[in-house]
């Protein structure tokens, strides 16, 4: 069965179309990196070429550098960003060096890990939702109930739902990480007058951080088959997931609280994108939370799929 469901899942439409969302959170991710970078560039440029235009020598500006900036004013809003400095240079100078050093290989992997696991979870519970509804609209849920029963059928579905969901998620990062490399390359070359030094930001080693990601999908694989058996309909789910992730509060011990309060110990957070919802401290024992709920969602699965009809 597993191997049915990927080899069906690889030649489907879904596939695709979520293969393409995801590279597309994480090309936008990429770009606004970028594009920071080099606005930040381009300011360092024009700052540069107005202490010179204003009669300062070369030792001159290097005293006004290492003299510091202070920032003024500084209003952030959720569509614009002011921002008034005085002696600005050093300040685009700090600015570029942090944008340019996210890209550096030491810190790529969390780059291009951030957005996935913020954002694009959403998706892994939505696809893993319509993965179980599937047989449903289909209406070949019972050949395979008659053939393999209940339990296998729906330990079967939660494996192979994990197992595209982690296809999707690492033909995304491995896309993004040779991208990232691109995109450092280029910023390395092209930016001049700057020193590059890189620097490593990591909090944790990388294969943390993989397992870390690995585990948030199979966590919100559960929900979405979870979500799936208990709805059948792919869209209620979908509903479902985005009025939570966007609900402008939660609790404490929420379990996407708990998620948040582990990613930021693990991962970076220094580039354009900024994690939707940032966490209050708690103990890291709260870890037990969603594998908990994990455990019970696979429970009462089992225990409910077996009690209704399959039909």
């Amino acid at each position: 069965m597993l191997k049915n469901e990927m080899r069906r899942f690889v030649k489907s439409k879904a596939f695709v179309v979520f293969l393409l969302l995801f590279t597309a959170i994480s090309a936008l991710n990429l770009y606004s990196n970028y594009n920071h970078a080099v606005n930040d560039y381009d300011c360092y440029k024009h700052d540069y070429e107005s202490y010179l235009s204003e009669g300062m020598t070369e030792e001159e500006i290097k005293a006004e550098i290492e003299r510091g900036y202070t920032i003024l004013l500084q209003d952030k809003s959720f569509f614009k960003s002011d921002l008034f400095l005085e002696n600005p240079l050093p300040y685009y100078i700090e600015a570029t060096q942090k944008d340019v050093n996210v890209f550096a290989p030491v810190n790529l992997l969390s780059l291009v890990i951030e957005p996935v696991i913020s954002i694009a979870v959403i998706f892994v519970t939505f696809l893993a939702s319509i993965c179980v509804t599937d047989d449903i609209k289909n209406k070949t849920i019972r050949n395979h109930v008659l053939r393999y029963g209940k339990t296998k059928y729906i330990l079967s579905k939660i494996v192979s739902t994990i197992m595209k969901n982690l296809l999707v998620v690492f033909i995304t990062l491995i896309l993004a990480y040779i991208a990232g490399h691109v995109i450092y390359s280029k910023l390395s070359t092209d930016i001049t007058g700057i020193d590059l030094t890189v620097t490593d930001l990591n909090k944790s080693n990388y294969a943390v951080q993989i397992l870390v990601l690995i585990a948030a999908v199979i966590f919100y694989s559960v929900i979405g088959v979870f979500l799936g058996i208990v709805f059948r309909k792919s869209y209620f789910c979908l509903i479902i997931v985005l009025i939570k992730s966007f609900l402008p509060f939660n609790f404490k011990y929420d379990i996407s609280n708990v998620i948040n309060h582990f990613m930021a110990k693990i991962y970076i957070f220094e580039g354009a994108f900024v994690h939707l919802q940032q966490t209050e401290e708690m103990s890291d024992m709260m870890h037990l939370i969603p594998v908990g709920a994990t455990a019970l969602m696979i429970a009462f699965m089992l225990i409910f799929f077996k009690k209704r009809s399959a039909y």
